[in-house]
Parts: structure tokens; C-alpha cells; sequence
């Protein structure tokens, strides 16, 4: 019985499972499956206050952000596999995830000037 669960167990943990990168990701094969608006809250890695935040994010990966001390424009791109963003302020990496029904995009970054990490996280709208 030994001998069989430990072949059993071989066998098993032998096999190639797929798995998404983490639960709820959501796979994006161009920019333009992150058009549309969205909402949420940006925050630096430093302190505990958050900046309510709105992305406008058209066809073509253009965005604009607006709320906190500065509105800026900036490109979303997907290149290799993976997205990334730049602004005028900041540049960093995105992912998209869903949960409970609603699609989640988050991101960190570093700002351009101040060179202080941050993230966000945004709901779709």
C-alpha cells in the first residue's frame, strides 16, 4: 500500500499543471482592452495617505489622469507579454485581475522627479 501511494504521489506531482499567474488574472492582448474609465486610489509606498484617482484610457493605450495635486497625460503599452505605462510624472507596470465581478486594474510605478515608489489600484467603470 506504501509502495503504491508513493507511485501514485511520483505520478502526480510529475504532471504539468497550468496555472494563471495568480487568481483573477485576466489576460490582455492589446491596449485597447483597457479602454474606458477608471477609478480608484494611488499610494505611496512611504506613507499611508492615498490619492483618489481617474484614468480616462482611450483605444489607443492614451490616458488621462486626473485628481491629486496634478493631472497628467501618459501612454499604457503591451509589449512581450507584459503592460507597462509613462507619464510626464511617473512610469511603472500594470496588471489586470478580475474579482468579485469587477475588473481591477493595479499598478506600481516610481515618480519621475521625486523618484518615491507608489501603487495603485483601479476599478473599471
Amino acid at each position: 500500500m506504501k509502495i503504491l501511494l508513493a507511485v501514485l504521489s511520483a505520478v502526480v506531482l510529475s504532471m504539468p499543471i497550468a496555472l494563471p499567474a495568480f487568481a483573477g488574472s485576466l489576460t490582455v492582448t492589446d491596449v485597447k482592452d483597457l479602454a474606458g474609465t477608471w477609478e480608484g486610489q494611488g499610494r505611496s509606498t512611504y506613507g499611508t495617505s492615498s490619492i483618489p484617482t481617474i484614468w480616462t484610457v482611450r483605444d489607443d493605450g492614451t490616458y488621462t489622469s486626473t485628481g491629486g495635486p496634478s493631472n497628467t497625460e501618459g501612454k499604457i503599452q503591451f509589449a512581450n507579454g507584459k503592460l507597462s505605462y509613462e507619464s510626464g510624472l511617473s512610469s511603472g507596470t500594470l496588471t489586470l485581475e478580475e474579482h468579485k465581478g469587477k475588473q481591477i486594474l493595479s499598478g506600481s510605478g516610481t515618480g519621475k522627479r521625486s523618484g518615491q515608489p507608489f501603487s495603485f489600484e483601479f476599478v473599471r467603470k
